[in-house]
C-alpha cells in the first residue's frame, strides 16, 4: 500500500487529485459535513440518545 501511494505509485494519481480538490476549494472539511447532519437530524451535539432496553422496566 505504502509503494502504491507512493510517488510514481499506481494509486499515486488518486493523491495527486484530492491535493489539486483541496487547492482548488472543492472539499469540504469532516467538521463541517458533520455539523450540517447533525443539524439536519437536530441533533447538535452529535452524540448519540441513550438506548432503551424494552425488556427493562424504567
Amino acid at each position: 500500500m505504502e509503494r502504491d501511494f507512493a510517488p510514481g505509485g499506481r494509486a499515486a494519481f488518486l493523491l495527486e487529485e484530492a491535493k489539486a480538490d483541496f487547492e482548488a476549494g472543492r472539499f469540504k472539511p469532516l467538521d463541517e459535513v458533520l455539523e450540517g447532519v447533525r443539524a439536519k437530524r437536530g441533533n447538535p451535539s452529535g452524540r448519540k440518545p441513550p438506548r432503551v432496553n424494552p425488556f427493562r422496566s424504567q
